[in-house]
């Protein structure tokens, strides 16, 4: 297979991008002299003008969380038309809980093999859980922040935007079934701590390869960015040191290697800024 696509210049793809020089469209200043073309195609505003998944908003999605029942927990009714009158601008729809959780491990779709749910249907579930935030913490990059912060806004859902981090990374992520590699999930304490995050993304990926990025743990020290570092899941380096010693039944052991990890962390992210992840094993 091969391509021959035309060498076509960023001014004209962007015009193409924009509506211009499409059928039916005008290239004179709107009414209000902002330089917007009318294309005569109706805009939706949910969109970026393009058709990428990250951005813009599935047609007609309405997070919605129908009415509670004889537990008092409402109930996810998934996107418009699925039996709930509940729709954007509806207000705050949290079932009141007696306890504050915040849930800040969670994959979306964008995670090939980790996650199953969009980001719509997260934010529509977790506020029918009765959640006080939730977090969106996507492998190697923010790719469903915007849709995941439009939704969390329509029902009243506090918001941390973060990523899991794929540290030593050897081949690309895209066949292999559990690639090897370090967890860190970071997440952004503030916008500016969102903006640090996303830059730390993006050189990751200048320095390595499609689907490989290159993170190193010493250079995200560096950012000194605003976030809070998680201990990460299985794979993350607490719990692979603990785990590499509990396998040869060493209790004692595996204490002490976790220790040295997470005192690393701390010494690397300060004091603060690291909260160790229990996991609770299945049966």
């Amino acid at each position: 297979m091969g391509f021959s696509n035309p060498r076509t210049p960023w001014s004209k793809l962007a015009r193409r991008l924009e509506g211009k020089g499409l059928p039916g469209a005008s290239d004179t200043p709107d009414k209000q002299g902002t330089g917007r073309q009318e294309t005569g195609r109706p805009v939706d505003k949910h969109a970026d003008g393009s058709d990428a998944p990250a951005f813009s908003r599935p047609d007609r999605y309405q997070v919605s969380v129908g009415p509670g029942g004889s537990d008092g927990r409402s109930r996810y009714q998934g996107p418009e038309g699925a039996g709930s009158a509940q729709g954007p601008g509806s207000g705050p729809l949290l079932r009141q809980s007696s306890v504050d959780w915040a849930e800040l491990h969670v994959h979306s779709q964008f995670s090939f093999l980790d996650g199953a749910s969009d980001p719509e249907t997260l934010v529509a579930a977790g506020a029918a859980a009765g959640l006080t935030s939730l977090a969106l913490t996507d492998h190697n990059g923010l790719y469903g922040a915007v849709r995941f912060a439009h939704a969390a806004a329509e029902v009243g859902l506090d918001t941390v935007f973060g990523s899991e981090l794929s540290i030593g990374l050897s081949e690309k992520i895209p066949g292999q079934t559990d690639p090897d590699a370090t967890h860190l999930l970071v997440l952004a304490h503030s916008v500016e701590g969102y903006h640090q995050l996303s830059q730390a993304i993006t050189e990751a990926n200048l320095r390595g390869e499609k689907n490989r990025p290159l993170f190193s743990l010493e250079e995200l020290a560096a950012e000194d960015g605003d976030w809070m570092i998680l201990t990460g899941c299985r794979k993350g380096a607490v719990t692979r040191a603990a785990g590499a010693r509990l396998a040869e039944g060493d209790l004692e052991g595996a204490a002490h290697a976790a220790g040295e990890q997470i005192a690393r962390l701390v010494e690397l992210f300060g004091p603060g800024n690291v909260a160790v992840e229990l996991i609770v094993g299945g049966g």
